[in-house]
């Protein structure tokens, strides 16, 4: 399992806390995988409560429109922190 520390906007990491965005779509440029770890920061790299696991990555799917080199990872909260 890997660590990963993920820049994310305010928005978008409102609604991954609140539960209602369960997927990020990045650049595949960390080789994420299943069972990987995220953590995120705000855009000045402070940290941002909660710990996600990874626990889908749909990669290299142009046919679906996935740009070639993006990953759309399905995440889920693991530590107990509330939010």
């Amino acid at each position: 399992m890997k660590l990963h520390l993920l820049k994310i906007k305010d928005e978008y990491y409102k609604e991954v806390l609140n539960g209602s965005k369960r997927f990020e779509i990045r650049k595949n440029d960390r080789n994420f995988k299943t069972g990987d770890h995220i953590r995120f920061t705000d855009l000045d790299c402070n940290p941002r409560p909660g710990e996600w696991r990874i626990t889908y990555v749909l990669k290299d799917c142009p046919e679906y429109g996935l740009k070639e080199g993006y990953a759309i990872l399905s995440i889920v909260r693991v530590d107990k922190e509330e939010p």
